[in-house]
């Protein structure tokens, strides 16, 4: 049994063809994707439409499987959700050039040290908007 049909039944999720083969192409990326580069995959396009992978992504993120999170290009993303191992809560950096999203350490949200005093986070969201390290070359050189 594969690691996503594991993650799925463990979610409660019946494992079927469609959704292991999300799941693992979700947990294989290795930043977050948009639903457009998950139908590109030859394995995924042969499997599924359109419809039927965003109801499966929709599941999945219900179920904490995948994370989801908009762009500031209103396009969802999705990358492994909290019940995915190394799925934790984590923030997202976007490039205004490339349009990737590249997943940022958990490390890196200190939420708890700007909440008010005896506050608790339930759900965060954070995203940073910017250059990555190749459209900042790119641009220097041009």
């Amino acid at each position: 049994m594969s690691r996503a049909a594991r993650l799925l039944r463990a979610a409660g999720v019946r494992a079927t063809r469609k959704r292991v083969g999300v799941l693992e192409a979700v947990l294989a990326a290795e930043r977050a994707v948009a639903p457009a580069e998950l139908l590109e995959r030859p394995e995924l396009a042969a499997l599924l439409d359109r419809a039927t992978l965003y109801r499966t992504l929709d599941l999945l993120a219900e179920r904490g499987l995948v994370l989801r999170t908009l762009g500031p290009d209103r396009a969802f993303r999705y990358c492994a959700g909290s019940g995915a191992p190394g799925g934790a809560a984590h923030g997202h950096f976007y490039c205004l050039r490339c349009h990737a999203m590249c997943c940022l350490p958990q490390a890196a949200l200190a939420v708890e040290q700007v909440l008010p005093p005896g506050a608790a986070a339930g759900h965060v969201e954070i995203r940073v908007d910017g250059l990555c390290a190749a459209c900042r070359e790119a641009e220097a050189e041009a």
